[in-house]
């Protein structure tokens, strides 16, 4: 799901004048932010698989080991990361709130759908039986529009030459833009995958 919505993000921002001579080093850049985030994402389900084999609902104490895990990931991430001119230097104080609601949110999905399936194992099954169209619509677009806020907020950990933080918020606005549009085009896809084509 986030390499298909980091695909479409790109896809839109490849028509845009302002990044035509960005484009090449930053999708490296989102794609490698992409690959960080898939990898917190495949920490919380593993989170809430061990939860429903222990048949206990995930919680507070869960969160907050979530987030540590996502600390250490972001500071691997900007070890590794580079951008000409640009450093990152992330304030987790400005993120971990959005962060966690995201986390609970994809925590306690995966949960209910998990539990669910030691009853019907098929997924697609699993997940109709748990949320109904509009309802998987509705979490797969809050999960990436959680997403895009935390993006937003983490422009302020960039560390930009003058020349370059002028033209910050038109980059920024052109970002979240064809972030939007590409959420909302995942999470239609994805409601087509589990549910069919609606008429």
């Amino acid at each position: 799901m986030m390499h298909e919505f980091n695909g479409q993000t790109l896809a839109t921002l490849k028509h845009n004048p302002f990044f035509k001579l960005l484009l090449p080093p930053f999708s490296g850049f989102l794609l490698d932010n992409v690959r960080k985030e898939i990898e917190k994402d495949h920490a919380v389900i593993e989170v809430a698989f061990q939860s429903s084999r222990q048949q206990s609902p995930p919680g507070d104490r869960e969160i907050r080991i979530l987030l540590q895990k996502a600390r250490e990931i972001d500071r691997q991430f900007v070890r590794k990361s580079h951008m000409p001119n640009i450093g990152i230097q992330i304030r987790h104080e400005d993120i971990e709130a959005i962060r966690a609601e995201r986390m609970r949110l994809l925590l306690d999905g995966v949960y209910r759908i998990l539990q669910q399936m030691e009853k019907q194992p098929r997924l697609r099954k699993a997940i109709q039986a748990v949320l109904d169209r509009g309802q998987f619509h509705e979490f797969i677009l809050k999960i990436l529009n959680l997403y895009i806020d935390e993006t937003r907020l983490l422009s302020n950990s960039l560390k930009l030459p003058l020349t370059m933080r002028r033209a910050r918020d038109t980059a920024l606005s052109a970002v979240t833009k064809a972030m939007l549009g590409a959420a909302a085009k995942v999470a239609d896809e994805c409601a087509v995958i589990m549910f069919g084509m609606s008429f």
